[in-house]
C-alpha cells in the first residue's frame, strides 16, 4: 500500500506533510513498537526507522536528502499533531538585552516552531524539547532574551483545534548557516522526535 503526501500552502509556498511513525511503550510489555511508517508514491513498504536523522548526527551537516526534513516541510503524526519550522531561521546578532551567544561573537539563529493540534486531547507542548545542531555540535547554546521575545520553548498546552508558535535563539556562528539542523522531541512518550534541515538567512542579506 502507498501513499502520496499533501500539499498545503503556507507562507505562500508547498508544505509537504508527511505522516510519522509513532513511538508507542507498552506497559507490561518489554521492548518498543513502531506503529505507521511514511511511505511514497514509488517506493514500497520502507523498513521501520526514525522519520529523520538523530541529533547531532552527520546530517546536520548535509544537504537534506530525499527522506529529510527541510524548512519547507511539515511533520504530521497520526494523533493530529502536526510540527513545522515557521518561516526561515534568521542569523543576526545578538542584542544587549541577549545572552549566551558570548561563544561565537555575539552570533546567533533565531527559530520559530509551529505546533498544531487537531487531534481531540490537548497536546503538552511545554514537554516539547527543541535544539539546534550544526557542524558536529550536537546542542547550540540557547539564547537567554530579557525581554521575553525569545523564550525557552512552550509555556502552556495547545488546546485541540489550535496551534501556537515558540520562537527561540541559539549561538550559532555565521560561518556554519548554510546547513543547521532543528530537532523537535514532542516529548509525551509517544511521537518520535523530528528533525528539519536547512540553511539560515542572514538578517543584514536578506530581502
Amino acid at each position: 500500500m502507498t501513499c502520496a503526501p499533501v500539499a498545503a500552502a503556507r507562507s505562500g509556498s508547498s508544505a509537504r506533510r508527511r505522516p510519522l511513525p509513532r513511538l508507542i511503550i507498552p506497559v507490561l510489555v518489554a521492548g518498543l513498537s513502531l506503529l505507521g511508517t511514511a511511505c511514497t508514491p514509488s517506493d514500497p513498504a520502507p523498513p521501520l526507522a526514525p522519520p529523520s536523522a538523530p541529533a547531532g548526527s552527520p546530517a546536520a551537516s548535509q544537504t537534506p536528502g530525499e527522506d529529510d526534513f527541510t524548512f519547507e516541510d511539515a511533520a504530521e503524526f497520526d494523533d493530529g499533531l502536526t510540527i513545522e519550522i515557521s518561516g526561515t531561521p534568521l542569523a543576526r546578532r545578538a542584542g544587549d538585552h541577549e545572552k549566551g551567544a558570548e561563544s561565537t561573537n555575539g552570533e546567533l539563529v533565531v527559530v520559530a516552531v509551529l505546533i498544531t493540534n487537531t487531534g481531540t486531547e490537548p497536546f503538552d507542548a511545554q514537554d516539547a524539547l527543541i535544539t539546534l545542531q550544526y557542524q558536529g555540535v550536537e546542542d547550540a547554546p540557547l539564547i537567554i532574551d530579557d525581554t521575553g521575545d525569545l523564550r525557552a520553548g512552550f509555556g502552556e498546552p495547545v488546546p485541540p483545534d489550535s496551534d501556537a508558535t515558540a520562537t527561540l535563539g541559539f549561538a550559532v556562528p555565521f560561518s556554519a548557516i548554510k546547513s543547521i539542523a532543528v530537532t523537535v522531541d514532542p516529548g509525551d512518550d509517544l511521537n518520535e522526535p523530528v528533525t528539519f534541515i536547512g540553511p539560515a538567512e542572514r538578517e543584514d542579506e536578506g530581502g
